[in-house]
């Protein structure tokens, strides 16, 4: 069997078994929707996930997910590599052999 694309964090799984345990409840309390609250916890148990996979909707929210990531982080990547390259610059004149002329005093 393959492995699911996705699985449920803990606040979904902890809804899904709050509402099993209101399941007595809602059986006594009000019998005429017990049959629709049980299809309603069959689908949300067994017949999401699969539902969601196959129509593409978890497909389409990662790609949405990463694209608003590259663009969120788009100008600190940019900011990181500047710095990288300014060091590496910054070593690369320390470390030579003359003086280069371009540099300021006391480098």
């Amino acid at each position: 069997m393959r492995d699911p694309k996705f699985e449920y964090g803990p606040v979904f799984r902890g809804i899904y078994y709050g509402l099993i345990s209101v399941c007595i409840l809602i059986f006594q309390s009000w019998p005429d929707y017990a049959i629709y609250y049980g299809l309603m916890l069959i689908f949300l148990g067994f017949g999401l996930r699969p539902f969601i996979e196959r129509s593409g909707i978890y497909d389409v929210y990662v790609h949405f997910a990463q694209r608003v990531r590259d663009r969120w982080n788009h100008n600190f990547v940019k900011q990181r590599r500047e710095e990288v390259d300014r060091n590496t610059r910054d070593e690369r004149y320390r470390k030579a052999r003359y003086k280069d002329t371009r540099l300021p005093k006391d480098w």
